[in-house]
């Protein structure tokens, strides 16, 4: 049952109800994620979230996706999965990532057939866990792997090296929702 109150989502959709939402571009935000680190010469770059949490994980999955189809050596859905699964981690990732569980995400290491060399990741909370993992592994996170986050959190400039992450316009977002909630 819909309430007779106006609701507007940010951020944020429902498949079961239908309410107005205002929507960050996820799939484009993961394709120029990609495309950036494309253009620093980076060939294996991979992805790092829980594609069952969330909606906007899988449309930043789907950006992902879209980006790494453009590598000349790629043709065809199989090969674009058969690359994405290569290098990406895309099952039981974010509760390991609410908890801040290093050690689970060292363990997930595992699950890759090759190290990538830049890692997408889901949000910033994922990409900071996932540095913090490298560097404790003995990686060095910058040298050896790069990754990129999501969402632009104040976090991101308190951890070393600072993140690199695709800035999310939430106060613009909320702006927006208001108005759209007032008419």
């Amino acid at each position: 049952h819909v309430p007779e109150l106006p609701i507007v989502f940010v951020d944020h959709t429902s498949y079961e109800e239908t309410f107005d939402s205002v929507l960050t571009d996820n799939r484009i935000g993961a394709f120029k994620a990609v495309d950036y680190l494309m253009s620093k010469g980076f060939r294996r770059i991979g992805f790092f979230g829980d594609l069952d949490y969330s909606q906007s994980i899988k449309e930043r999955y789907w950006g992902y996706i879209e980006a790494v189809r453009r590598f000349p050596e790629i043709r065809g859905v199989k090969r674009t999965f058969d690359y994405a699964a290569k290098y990406s981690v895309t099952i039981d990732v974010e509760q390991v990532g609410i908890d801040k569980d290093t050690d689970a995400i060292m363990g997930k290491r595992n699950e890759v057939d090759q190290m990538p060399e830049a890692c997408v990741c889901s949000n910033d909370r994922a990409a900071i866990l996932v540095s913090n993992a490298l560097q404790s592994l003995g990686y060095k996170v910058q040298e050896d792997i790069s990754s990129i986050g999501f969402d632009d959190m104040d976090i991101g400039t308190m951890v070393m090296p600072k993140l690199t992450t695709m800035h999310v316009a939430m106060k613009r977002m909320g702006i927006r929702a208001f108005k759209l909630l007032v008419w």
